[in-house]
């Protein structure tokens, strides 16, 4: 394994070593066949609410500018629902 080091990482590392194993050491794919790291994997992606509505609405405001650099007219009664679906969807 190839080590890259950086600030951030040096940081978290005198932080937490807990976080710093499981963020870049511990070997986690979501295919894995051991459950440990199969679950540390999934944690991994886990965020908290308020980064989630962030993620999806900066996704739907990323949208509605491309169709309106191509010249589409969308109504924000239209960006709303599309949000609500999106929040569902996930």
């Amino acid at each position: 394994m190839k080590l890259v080091w950086s600030i951030s990482r040096d940081q978290i590392l005198h932080t937490c070593e807990r976080r710093y194993y499981f963020q870049y050491l511990a070997p986690a794919r979501i295919n894995s066949r051991n459950p440990l790291l199969k679950e540390i994997a999934f944690l991994r992606r886990v965020t908290n609410i308020p980064m989630w509505k962030g993620k999806i609405f900066h996704s739907i405001i990323a949208e509605y500018l491309k169709r309106r650099h191509q010249g589409y007219e969308i109504s924000l009664n239209d960006l709303l629902t599309h949000y609500i679906n999106q929040m569902g969807d996930q």
